[in-house]
């Protein structure tokens, strides 16, 4: 009933056999991000972090910026005169 340890050899096996596996997984995503490409391949991997992706943002998120950026006192008094001349 005593066990014995097993010789080193099978160590030197696994590291041609991680080798190989890492090299065989740069093969397969060089020829998925040809056949996806690399926009696809942006917008999945943003779904899965959760974040945007590099894009343009929207119009209304343009101006949305825009309007933080600007002095908050412009802002109201143009919104106050496009109302006056809305009004008859």
């Amino acid at each position: 009933m005593f066990w014995t340890k097993k010789p080193a050899n099978k160590s030197e096996k696994k590291e041609i056999d991680r080798e190989a596996l890492i090299a065989q997984t740069q093969r397969h995503m060089r020829q998925v991000r040809e056949d996806i490409g690399e926009d696809k391949l942006a917008e999945l991997a943003a779904q899965i972090t959760g974040k945007k992706p590099p894009s343009t943002p929207s119009p209304r998120e343009q101006a949305k910026k825009i309007l933080l950026e600007m002095d908050s006192d412009k802002l109201a008094h143009g919104i106050l005169d496009m109302l006056r001349e809305e009004r008859p």
